[in-house]
């Protein structure tokens, strides 16, 4: 019998009813329970022929209903969702549901999830995944790390977001798993790339530190000799609270320069830590990444004090080495003790073949009578410099002279020395212009010699032929073998002083003073139709017209008082302009 029933005749039994004849009809329409009650008297002997009793159920079917619709639309999000999802039954551990992108993850149909646990999908330990699954039954966890095994038996690294849910009545749990795994390698890459970067910092014998736009150390690398503290106690600071406010103004200022400009900036440090001073080489270099919303940089801080004193070190060598060469190739001392000397202190073999090339970054001083043709710097320092970064060539010997640098180089005698001694003068010029490219190098080549008379040769021819290459000036110099060198092999000084200039105003005075006034270039002209160059030619090189270019040819003649056709004339008026290039700025 119906618990409610029951109910009801309890009811009757205690409002005094005998109930001699009951005949119960349970009639439920609409969820309205009725009980009725026939032939019965009541305590005072009066007939009821019935009564009804109801009870409205209509709340519950409601809440049931909503139960279930709610049921449905998480049921519709479940299997809708772009993310896996999995129910698992906490109890057992079994794979109860799966959405299709679980089934698209994982390999799996359906209903071969639906007979397998969470234990052949999750590698981690039993006891660690149960342990997991208790948990997440009683609450919601977030981020949960573990690995998961596909059905083609690869791994991948997941985080799992889980909880509990009410389904059908039972309490499961509800799994989103997130692959994680590029994210994890990504990660791991980072954290390999960023130890090789520190191991590589900390090498090194310089100091460096990342910096952001406000001045606030983030990172110290390298070597802490050259701090006045601990990396470490740098973090978090400013520059303002580490140095001197001079140099802490002036270390902010190349941090905000290079972060505002984009570029590198170079430069010596002059430091005050405590109270001494320190100087250090340095770079300041705009970084792309940002921390806390500030652009940052990377200040690397190189200790020069070791770096000079090897400096200094090498060019009291070149020096001395230059002396002794010089000495032996202008007979001031015996050939012989030099050339033990050089053989046994320089690592100079003379007996060996060899070729010489003469360098010229030339530069005279106006006005200056006594100025040499070839001198490469007026800067002492700056031909130091020119003669260590030429030191780094194999195979060959650098000296210094009063007029240029001399740089020896093994050979061979043989069909290949032309191209051999070319393509050393060509990476001769291209040493010199990575440090400077503004700068005109010219690079004359001897013939191959042995011994110390082979040496003075050498050192000869290689003059004549830089001196051919200079009047030959083009933008960025050049190089000349002294097979090419012509006229100059009889050259063995340069041409300058008073001589030179009473030669050059002689002969091509009047048009250098024509074109001065006149604001033209008729010597441009003239050097081209002296190089056997064609009417036609010639125009096209100057952007003229022919008969401007022949207009010009009479007019130089004129000029001249010449007759341009004459072979003797031509090879004078050649001489002048050559002697005029190598002569130009002192005139």
């Amino acid at each position: 019998m119906p618990g409610c029933i029951k109910h009801a005749i309890w009811f009757f039994l205690f409002a005094g009813f005998n109930l001699a004849v009951v005949v119960l009809v349970l009639n439920c329409v609409d969820g309205e329970l009725e009980l009725i009650v026939l032939n019965s008297t009541n305590s005072s002997g009066s007939a009821i022929e019935w009564l009804t009793i109801s009870r409205d159920n209509s709340g519950r079917k409601q809440h049931e209903q909503r139960i279930q619709e709610m049921e449905t639309d998480y049921r519709q999000i479940f299997q809708g969702s772009p993310v896996v999802s999995i129910i698992i039954d906490p109890d057992t551990g079994n794979i109860l549901d799966a959405n299709q992108a679980a089934i698209d993850y994982y390999g799996y149909t359906l209903e071969e999830l639906q007979v397998m646990t969470i234990r052949q999908i999750n590698i981690a330990p039993r006891g660690e995944i149960d342990e997991c699954i208790n948990k997440v039954s009683r609450n919601h966890y977030k981020a949960i790390p573990f690995r998961h095994k596909l059905k083609d038996g690869s791994i991948r690294e997941v985080e799992i977001y889980s909880g509990p849910v009410k389904l059908k009545g039972r309490i499961l749990v509800h799994s989103f798993i997130i692959d994680v795994t590029a994210r994890r390698r990504a990660e791991a890459d980072l954290r390999e790339s960023n130890r090789r970067l520190r191991d590589f910092a900390e090498a090194v014998s310089d100091i460096s530190f990342i910096i952001d736009e406000d001045g606030r150390y983030l990172d110290v690398f390298g070597d802490e000799r050259m701090l006045p503290m601990p990396g470490t106690e740098f973090l978090g600071k400013t520059i303002h609270q580490v140095l001197s406010e001079d140099s802490a103004d002036f270390i902010l200022n190349e941090v905000q320069q290079a972060i505002i400009s984009g570029i590198q900036r170079k430069g010596i440090y002059e430091i005050q830590i405590g109270e001494e001073k320190q100087y250090f080489l340095g770079r300041t270099v705009p970084l792309t990444y940002i921390v806390n919303g500030k652009r940052t940089a990377a200040v690397i801080a190189a200790d020069i004090l070791e770096q000079q004193e090897n400096t200094l070190q090498m060019i009291y060598e070149l020096r001395r080495r230059s002396d002794i060469i010089n000495s032996v190739l202008d007979g001031k001392v015996d050939s012989n003790k030099s050339f033990a000397y050089t053989c046994s202190s320089l690592g100079l073999d003379i007996n060996l073949p060899a070729f010489v090339c003469k360098v010229l970054n030339y530069s005279l001083d106006s006005g200056d009578s006594n100025s040499q043709l070839a001198k490469i710097n007026c800067d002492r320092k700056r031909k130091d410099k020119m003669m260590i970064a030429l030191s780094e060539i194999p195979n060959c010997i650098v000296w210094g002279c009063q007029d240029g640098i001399y740089v020896l180089c093994y050979a061979t005698f043989g069909k290949h020395e032309w191209e051999r001694s070319k393509e050393i003068a060509s990476l001769i010029r291209t040493k010199l212009l990575e440090d400077d490219s503004s700068i005109s190098v010219f690079v004359g080549i001897s013939e191959v010699h042995t011994g110390v008379e082979g040496l003075k040769k050498n050192c000869s021819q290689a003059l004549s032929a830089v001196l051919a290459a200079r009047s030959r000036a083009v933008d960025g110099g050049g190089v000349v073998h002294y097979r090419e060198a012509g006229l100059f092999q009889f050259v063995s000084e340069p041409l300058s002083g008073n001589a030179a200039r009473e030669y050059i105003a002689q002969h091509i005075g009047n048009l250098l003073e024509y074109d001065q006034t006149k604001q033209t270039n008729y010597l441009v002209t003239l050097e081209e139709l002296l190089r056997g160059a064609s009417i036609r030619e010639t125009a096209e090189k100057q952007h003229l017209h022919p008969k401007s270019v022949i207009y010009r040819h009479k007019s130089i003649a004129k000029i001249l008082n010449v007759d341009l056709n004459d072979y003797q004339t031509r090879l004078t008026l050649g001489l002048a302009l050559q002697l005029y290039k190598l002569n130009a700025n002192n005139l």
